[in-house]
């Protein structure tokens, strides 16, 4: 049993009051020890974003390098293989050197991998390739295709319609023909 002096209101009162104050207390606490947690994450995040900026800023440096990289190394190298290609054009008589056509189209390729490539010569003045293989891509077969035709003028590259089907993963087979003029 308790026994105070204190009469009953005013105990009420105090325990009442009592119970505010430790409230109040556990909650400057707990609000404490959020705001130290807060505060000890802080160099954390602030090191965690500066690392994501370091590396997407190194992410698009990249990309830019890569993307004039690629533009410059196409428009180089689609003027080398011109020049390669031009011996679908040559002067000589029925002599190909078809190691140096099949180099010449694997050279103009870009991502479309190939599974075979055959070279005949059907006249003195017609050159025939047929090359089969696989394109990541639409867009990337339909780009290989204008490579092929741009490079030498009289290139006629023949790729049926079915070829082009699926958007993905294509299987293909096109003819270049070429004739020369004697």
């Amino acid at each position: 049993m308790r026994h105070t002096l204190i009469p009953t209101t005013l105990r009420k009162s105090l325990h009442h009051e009592y119970h505010m104050r430790a409230g109040v207390a556990f909650l400057f606490m707990f609000s404490m020890a959020w705001v130290v947690g807060i505060v000890s994450l802080l160099p954390s995040f602030v090191h965690v974003m500066t690392e994501k900026n370091v590396a997407d800023s190194t992410l698009q440096s990249l990309k830019k390098a890569s993307d004039a990289n690629t533009s410059a190394s196409a428009g180089n190298g689609i003027t080398k293989q011109a020049n390669a290609l031009a011996l679908f054009n040559d002067q000589s008589k029925g002599k190909t050197s078809y190691s140096s056509v099949i180099g010449s189209i694997v050279n103009v390729r870009g991502d479309v991998g190939f599974t075979s490539i055959s070279v005949s010569r059907t006249g003195t003045t017609t050159v025939i390739v047929t090359v089969q293989g696989t394109a990541p891509s639409r867009d990337s077969l339909m780009a290989f295709k204008g490579r092929l035709e741009s490079t030498v003028n009289g290139n006629k590259v023949d790729l049926p319609v079915s070829e082009l089907a699926k958007s993905k993963d294509l299987q293909f087979s096109l003819t270049i023909t070429n004739t020369t003029t004697p």
